[in-house]
């Protein structure tokens, strides 16, 4: 079995660590992720529980129990938890998941939905949608005119930031 295990699990390990490098299919590749450290907890760490483990002992105090187990798997619960976090998060902004949603979307904007057949399935899909993540710069109202505020302004009786009729450019986060 472990001669047929190992190859896979270095397969696993360099072409996920690679795909999540470049962020494609990031949250179906936490998954395999999450079941080889539990796996790897399971397989390694019973056996240093109940002290009858083949491996070396740890190099300090106590070599064998629950304090040794949850000092041996500190790396895996810190791999595990970094996989939860990027099922639940999923990719970032400038992952290639996140380019290849944002092509998606501009074809599906443009009416060719001919690479994705599904986004014909749903009946917002031609709708844009402001982007996520990123300080952009768009045209939004500072403060509209009003009968009570005539110049415009704001409420510690400031006049209008700008001159052009209640608008101004300003960041907006999106």
């Amino acid at each position: 079995m472990p001669e047929v295990l190992a190859p896979a699990i270095a397969v696993l390990e360099i072409g996920g660590g690679l795909l999540l490098i470049g962020g494609l299919g990031t949250r179906l590749i936490s998954v395999p992720f999450l079941i080889e450290m539990l796996v790897a907890i399971l397989s390694t760490k019973i056996s240093l529980y109940l002290g009858t483990s083949p491996l070396p002992a740890p190099p300090a105090p106590p070599v064998m129990g629950g304090w040794a187990v949850l000092h041996e798997i500190r790396s895996e619960y810190a791999q595990i938890m970094t996989c939860i976090y990027l099922l639940a998060a999923g990719p970032g902004p400038w992952s290639l998941d996140a380019l290849l949603l944002r092509r998606h979307r501009a074809s599906a904007a443009e009416g060719s939905s001919a690479t994705f057949p599904s986004s014909a399935l749903r009946a917002d899909s031609g709708r844009r949608r402001p982007r996520k993540y990123g300080l952009g710069y768009r045209s939004t109202p500072l403060r509209q005119k009003s009968a009570h505020d005539p110049i415009g302004g704001d409420s510690r009786g400031r006049g209008q930031v700008n001159a052009g009729g209640g608008y101004g450019v300003r960041p907006t986060i999106y």
